[in-house]
């Protein structure tokens, strides 16, 4: 889902904490899955700011008024003042931030928009009126309509509050003057609506994993990684037991007698063609692992003389093993339910 914003749905909650009913919180948190993608164009960005450097100087001004009333009245507490540029390099920080995560998107303005938002303002067409010429909400719809456009995107929301200048009577709807540059939006009113009417949809376990697959690298470090945090144990003691039945002419042709192999692990070398596939609620990770064991190799001693060991040592070698192996991963990054498909002496190095 593609979410645009509007600077009227985030007034007062510049950083997106949701203070009232969490709501915008929950858009955020969704973003950062990467079950939405959300837009904002720069005009939005800006506008946020200017609103927050004027509530910081009201701030100020309140602060100023108490100070002023506790020295008169003796009282020997002075409330400090805001320190407004050191907020406003917070503000910048914060979004300056959001433009690294991968779904979070800030268009600039074109100035290519000039001439039909000429046109728009002359001939009265939304979001410019009669009684008020709206300059940034023209701005900001031609940055998103021709932004889904030239992107074909499809399941497009416009969240605004600002029905009178973007909407007709259904407030679900852009109005009839802007459906020339699309008609991909639906209108979504507030944060807490969004939430309300997707917020099913975008918390299904199906659509959770999706988003993990998507934001996550899952290559051949991922899987060592998981390798190393969850199974090991399970490959070490399969290899085991595969080695457990070895005979020494596995490892050396040239051996006739019998014997048995002693093996330490050693290190997984290498991980290569890595897939993945989502079944439901669950993405299922195919690899092949090749992992090193040290071994000593010992043969028979058929023909010892009383008080000799029965197995005479041999040498010893690096087995390599290739491993075909699939496991589990759910929407929070959890891995489990590891299975071994295949296990082969791969090599004798």
């Amino acid at each position: 889902m593609n979410v645009f914003l509007d600077s009227c749905v985030l007034h007062k909650d510049y950083f997106f904490e949701g203070i009232e009913h969490k709501s915008s919180q929950r858009i955020l948190d969704y973003n950062r899955k990467g079950i939405i993608k959300i837009y904002m164009s720069d005009i939005v960005r800006l506008e946020l700011r200017t609103q927050f450097e004027k509530e910081l100087q009201d701030r100020n001004l309140s602060i100023s008024k108490i100070n002023k009333n506790a020295e008169r009245l003796k009282i020997r507490i002075q409330f400090p003042i805001v320190d407004i540029e050191k907020q406003l390099k917070v503000f910048d920080a914060f979004y300056k931030d959001l433009q690294y995560e991968k779904h979070f998107f800030l268009l600039p303005t074109k100035n290519d928009f000039l001439p039909d938002i000429v046109d728009m303002a002359i001939n009265k067409r939304k979001p410019f009126t009669e009684n008020k010429s709206e300059l940034k909400d023209a701005l900001i719809w031609k940055t998103y309509s021709s932004y889904v456009e030239e992107n074909k995107l499809s399941d497009c929301v416009f969240l605004t509050n600002n029905t009178s200048d973007f909407c007709g009577k259904d407030k679900s709807k852009v109005h009839h003057d802007l459906l020339k540059d699309t008609e991909r939006f639906r209108v979504v009113n507030s944060t807490f609506d969004f939430i309300k009417q997707f917020g099913p949809e975008l918390e299904t376990p199906e659509r959770k994993i999706t988003a993990f697959i998507d934001i996550t690298k899952i290559d051949n470090m991922f899987v060592l990684n998981r390798i190393e945090d969850f199974f090991l144990a399970e490959i070490k003691s399969k290899i085991e037991r595969k080695i457990e039945r070895m005979e020494p002419s596995n490892v050396f042709n040239d051996i006739r007698m019998g014997g048995f192999v002693s093996g330490d692990y050693s290190e997984i070398i290498d991980c290569n063609d890595v897939e993945v596939e989502i079944i439901g609620s669950i993405a299922s990770v195919y690899s092949i692992l090749f992992v090193a064991y040290d071994c000593e190799v010992y043969e028979y001693n058929a023909a010892r003389d009383s008080g000799e060991d029965h197995f005479n040592y041999i040498g010893d070698a690096s087995l390599v093993f290739a491993m075909t192996i699939s496991f589990d991963i759910d929407s929070e990054g959890v891995s489990s339910n590891l299975e071994i498909l295949d296990l082969d002496l791969h090599e004798v190095c």
